[in-house]
């Protein structure tokens, strides 16, 4: 299989991974044969993914949706793909959300935002900040949650009109009217109402198919509160033939709860009775602890209502029997999580720990081992991008050389380990031009050292010059072998243009050693020469 056709299956896997299971399935195994032949993590993380994605809204699967999301997410952070970890961080809140694992919910929303945040992924940063808004309209903080459906509706607004567009904007319209109704702010939710049936005017049958039943939910909330109940009869007539239908139903147990207590609060118990008689068989039993004690107790308040004293009593035993367990589910969500944290936290300390040891070895690469100064490869690099930026902007560089005058009369008098001593007093020097003047400096080769400054004239060569001249000789390094000076001193060439089109790195290298060879055939034996020349 070649790229362009793994990027055309992850193409169509993107685009139908929530509308046909079938070729998506299809699809995810293919692509999971060849990722796993040429051991492309990245390819790995986006097939997990996707997989546990599907069975966890396609083919609800709990076993295998945990098993391959965090598959995904170990070969995501082997990887670095940090695009698709943002998702799965998501898929694990939204996961520990609906099982009411709220406090690891939110610390992974807040995980998955920041990451979002990071690359701009405006879709996802939507799509989080509606769960956050989702998650405290559970908790009741009914206002802080409209601020983050505002929040999400301009960030799906500024991502790209992508297929998903509609889909994702119908979605957070959809939970915004909810809320509004939870404020009692009707029109607003009416306006949200409007929107939802626009969008979908403009969609395909596939998006009118699949949030027929959310519009359903808010229409019938809007209609409840303005009295008029009966005119909802054969809405509420399709929401139950439609609920029926419905595999994650589970995912529907807030909107259900919100609507069958607006139901009974308007005195309508008969709807409520269909619609658990609906969802029964599937949410009573879903396999999560959270939304079956959420149906029990939605059942139990209906049975009362209704005068089921038999039922009543069964419900209590059914809500009994799962507040057991319940403790048992929020420690296997609080397992995951941990486990989830564990993996992210070696993974990271790996990476870490390889990142230094690259650091290292670059460093010592580009370093020179006696002096700590960058050596010639690193100077090589830097005087290539230097003279390139001047070349552009039309500044003048500044190249200077500096060796240190009769060091092999200094390496014959006190011996080579004190040579290298004296050389690393140098690079000490070197190192405070650096500092103080913004200067580039580096070891060439034996008792040579170079100095690029960018956007400097022949003042800052001056001055700079000045400064190593003045700074060396405080060192009061004394050397008797010397012609000149009864301490250490250097002598300095530098070179002060703006590059020309012909000109090369070189040229200036060698206007800098020709100005340095010029000022030390001056000053032999002469102690009061010059010991810097500037050209150019």
């Amino acid at each position: 299989m070649n790229q362009q056709q793994i990027r055309q299956l992850k193409t169509e896997i993107e685009t139908n991974s929530r509308n046909a299971s079938a070729p998506t399935q299809r699809n995810l195994s293919l692509l999971l044969k060849e990722a796993k032949a040429a051991k492309d993590d990245a390819l790995l993380g986006f097939v997990y993914f996707h997989f546990a994605d599907f069975h966890y809204f396609m083919r609800p699967d709990y076993a295998k949706f945990h098993r391959y999301l965090k598959l995904a997410i170990q070969h995501l952070l082997a990887s670095d793909d940090r695009k698709l970890l943002g998702n799965a961080y998501n898929l694990v809140a939204v996961d520990a959300h609906n099982g009411g694992a709220f406090t690891i919910a939110f610390q992974y929303y807040l995980s998955a935002l920041t990451i979002g945040r990071e690359r701009r992924q405006h879709a996802l940063c939507a799509a989080i900040s509606a769960n956050i808004g989702r998650l405290l309209m559970a908790l009741g903080n009914h206002a802080l949650a409209e601020e983050y459906f505002d929040d999400s509706l301009q960030q799906v607004r500024l991502g790209n009109r992508t297929s998903l567009f509609n889909r994702n904007l119908i979605t957070i319209l959809f939970l915004s009217g909810i809320n509004y109704m939870a404020r009692d702010k009707r029109r607003e939710a009416g306006g949200c109402l409007t929107q939802i049936t626009q969008l979908l005017e403009e969609s395909d049958d596939a998006v009118i198919k699949a949030f027929r039943l959310p519009m359903l939910f808010l229409h019938i909330r809007i209609l409840l509160d303005h009295k008029t109940g009966a005119s909802c009869e054969d809405l509420l007539k399709e929401l139950v033939l439609l609920l029926k239908k419905e595999e994650v139903v589970f995912d529907y147990m807030d909107d259900i709860d919100a609507l069958c207590t607006a139901l009974l609060a308007h005195h309508h118990p008969a709807p409520v009775g269909k619609i658990l008689a609906a969802v029964a068989d599937r949410v009573s039993s879903c396999g999560i602890v959270y939304k079956e004690c959420q149906f029990y107790e939605l059942k139990l308040r209906y049975d009362a209502v209704a005068g089921h004293v038999q039922k009543v009593r069964a419900d209590l035993k059914e809500l009994h029997n799962r507040a057991v367990s319940r403790a048992e589910e929020l420690n296997r969500y609080s397992l995951h999580a941990i486990g989830f944290s564990a993996m992210m936290a070696d993974l990271h300390l790996r990476y870490q720990k390889t990142e230094q040891e690259n650091e290292l070895l670059q460093l010592q690469a580009d370093t020179d081992a006696l002096t700590g100064l960058p050596n010639r490869y690193a100077l090589n690099d830097m005087l290539e991008a230097a003279f390139e930026r001047a070349k552009a902007s039309a500044t003048p560089l500044c190249i200077g050389i500096l060796d240190v005058d009769y060091f092999k009369e200094y390496n014959d008098t006190y011996g080579h380990q004190a040579g290298d001593v004296c050389l690393n007093a140098i690079a000490g020097s070197l190192r405070k031009l650096s500092a103080q003047k913004g200067a580039f400096c580096a070891r060439y080769g034996g008792d040579e050292f170079v100095i690029i400054c960018e956007n400097a004239d022949r003042a800052k060569a001056k001055e700079m010059a000045d400064f190593l001249q003045e700074d060396i000789l405080a060192c009061r390094i004394f050397h008797k072998g010397s012609h000149i000076s009864d301490f250490v001193t250097v002598s300095q060439g530098y070179s002060v243009s703006v590059p020309g089109e012909k000109d090369k790195t070189w040229d200036l290298l060698t206007v800098a050693d020709r100005a340095l060879y010029s000022v030390k055939r001056k000053r032999s034996g002469k102690r009061a020469d010059s010991a810097v020349q500037i050209s150019g």
